[in-house]
């Protein structure tokens, strides 16, 4: 199952400048992924890809953007 992961760690809430806005929460959950165990849903879809959970080709058609979804893939197909 792919998830978006955000916890309310110290990290996670400094990743986020306006507490109020979503608007840069995607980028802080990418950004935070080693630091804070944050997510996004397009990290969890590549997760399954590269064991072969999911197929590229019905992540790509699911993913929030098909290119945040790429970039961790590249190289590995």
């Amino acid at each position: 199952m792919a998830t978006r992961l955000l916890f309310g760690t110290p990290c996670a809430r400094e990743s986020i400048p306006d507490a109020g806005s979503t608007k840069n929460l995607n980028d802080a959950l990418m950004k935070g992924r080693n630091q804070c165990s944050t997510q996004t849903f397009d990290q969890s879809l590549a997760d399954l890809v590269l064991p072969g959970v999911v197929a590229f080709r019905m992540a790509v058609r699911i993913a929030g953007d098909p290119l945040d979804l790429e970039l961790p893939l590249r190289g590995s197909r």
